[in-house]
């Protein structure tokens, strides 16, 4: 009798288990959604950047690439938590600065790509 009330006891607390898992399951799919999509978007701020230092004209395409950058920075700064954010917001105006100017200091931007990655 005993061991009867242990397995059904076992049974409950595996279907509990089983249950639980399938209930966060969605939560843990939108948790690896929003890393990714972090993560891609990051690459772009990286490799948008990189285009800018490399071509230092002052051009219309230029000039789209730096608003698409401004753009990306604020889609980065949303996709992060609400206590990274004003960091990201900060780091981010920081980097247009320096991409902004007319000889940027590749140390410094890579600085301000590392700080934004680090709040990844």
């Amino acid at each position: 009798m005993a061991l009867g009330m242990w397995t059904n006891w076992i049974k409950a607390v595996c279907e509990l288990i089983i249950l639980l898992g399938l209930v966060s399951l969605p939560i843990v799919r939108q948790c690896r959604r929003k890393r990714r999509t972090r993560a891609q978007t990051i690459q772009n701020i990286q490799r948008l950047t990189l285009t800018l230092l490399a071509n230092p004209q002052r051009d219309v395409q230029w000039r789209a690439d730096f608003q698409s950058l401004q753009m990306l920075l604020n889609v980065y700064a949303t996709l992060t938590t609400s206590r990274l954010e004003t960091m990201v917001t900060e780091t981010s105006r920081q980097l247009l600065e320096l991409v902004d100017k007319t000889v940027p200091s590749r140390q410094a931007v890579d600085q301000q790509l590392a700080a934004l990655t680090r709040c990844h």
